[in-house]
């Protein structure tokens, strides 16, 4: 992977984190280049100290398509994770009848989704020649203090890469 690979996909990243944040402003209160995985639980409060999710979007991987290699550029195939982790420790009650928080991250996933099929080529224009949504894997992670529900959305991007100077 050469330099002006790296800093495609790093454009790619900063444009999805941006585009979220401002399209969600009232559901996600942080976006992180990459996943920082300890995450505080003051990383949940958004506007007016509601509880919103935070989103860590990173390269995957990068591979090169077969026969798509020539003299002055190459195609490649980038996997974009989007993580969406919410706190659901807040939810808690008692007896509780739902986790109410996971309604909140399939809200959201679903958002996102229709955001990734609709309107992403628009902010990623000139970026990238191909997007198509993968799989959506749900996970848990339970920490001392917190337990978050997190999707993780695969979005394959295929980018050219210019091989000046090779």
């Amino acid at each position: 992977m050469d330099n002006s690979s790296v800093s495609q996909i790093e454009e790619i990243v900063d444009r999805i984190r941006y585009a979220l944040q401002n399209r969600f402003p009232h559901e996600i209160s942080q976006t992180y280049f990459g996943d920082i995985i300890n995450y505080l639980p003051s990383a949940f409060v958004g506007e007016n100290k509601r509880l919103s999710a935070v989103v860590a979007v990173a390269p995957d991987f990068d591979h090169a398509i077969d026969g798509e290699r020539v003299g002055a550029h190459e195609s490649r195939w980038v996997n974009i994770q989007i993580n969406v982790l919410v706190n659901i420790s807040a939810d808690f009650e008692a007896a509780p009848t739902e986790a109410f928080g996971e309604r909140r991250l399939v809200r959201l996933v679903d958002q996102i989704r229709n955001y990734l099929t609709l309107q992403v080529n628009e902010d990623l224009e000139g970026l990238v020649a191909h997007t198509k949504i993968g799989d959506i894997d749900w996970t848990w992670a339970i920490k001392p203090d917190q337990a978050l529900r997190i999707a993780v959305i695969s979005f394959l991007v295929r980018i050219r890469v210019r091989r000046d100077g090779l």
